[in-house]
């Protein structure tokens, strides 16, 4: 059975399918264009171009930009009711993933956190992502990371744990347990002057910063 132009019943069933799914959205990848850190939302561009089931002319390539989404919710790790949480310094330019909810996210946003029912019908619908930071292209890894430790970095602040419980806190050119180590063994070399001349520390109190120096030893990387 052909129905118009020529299609048989099953192409245009097929195209109808085919139609729906390509606006369905699950997961794609994305930019952040400006971030509100108070609120954690974000405008958010996504990196796919849509694709058209018919091309509108020869020259058209069936594909154009998806538009930037406004008041994106961001994830963040976060528990103990909002009071322990990881927030990053999220900037313009900066990737991402985007995951769109099954049903309208926008009864749940305005509310607390209880169960709501969706203010509309829509489902897997372009309005409804939420945002999650750092996917990356494989032509653009992070740098300098570990395949064993833990790696905390802003810029050139860099904090490193290993499995060990050893740990590394360094700035730009400074490590901070190194000068920890080194102020202790400074003390250690002191001397406090009295009426008998220059005298060290008590006894009590150089073993005390001994035992402080081996402790540190305990969780420095070296």
């Amino acid at each position: 059975m052909s129905g118009k132009a020529g299609k048989t019943m099953a192409k245009v069933i097929m195209d109808a399918i085919r139609r729906q799914m390509l606006d369905l959205r699950v997961c794609l990848p994305a930019r952040i264009e400006k971030y509100d850190h108070s609120a954690q939302k974000a405008n958010v561009k996504p990196l796919f171009k849509k694709q058209y089931i018919q091309k509108l002319s020869e020259g058209d390539s069936g594909r154009a930009e998806l538009p930037v989404i406004t008041d994106v919710p961001v994830q963040w790790p976060s528990a103990a009711g909002g009071s322990a949480y990881l927030h990053l310094p999220v900037a313009s330019g900066d990737l991402g993933m985007l995951v769109f909810a099954d049903r309208s996210l926008d009864a749940w946003l305005a509310g607390s956190g209880q169960i709501v029912a969706p203010s509309d019908a829509r489902i897997h619908h372009i309005k409804d992502p939420i945002f999650i930071p750092g996917l990356r292209p494989f032509g653009n890894p992070l740098s300098d990371t570990s395949a064993a430790n833990t790696v905390l970095q802003n810029n050139q602040m860099r904090i490193e744990m290993e499995p060990s419980g050893k740990i590394s806190i360094s700035g730009a050119s400074e490590e901070f347990l190194t000068i920890v180590d080194s102020l202790i063994g400074h003390l250690i070399d002191a001397r406090v002057i009295t009426a008998a001349g220059a005298m060290p520390f008590y006894h009590t109190t150089i073993t005390a910063l001994q035992d402080d120096r081996s402790r540190l030893a305990t969780i420095k990387r070296t």
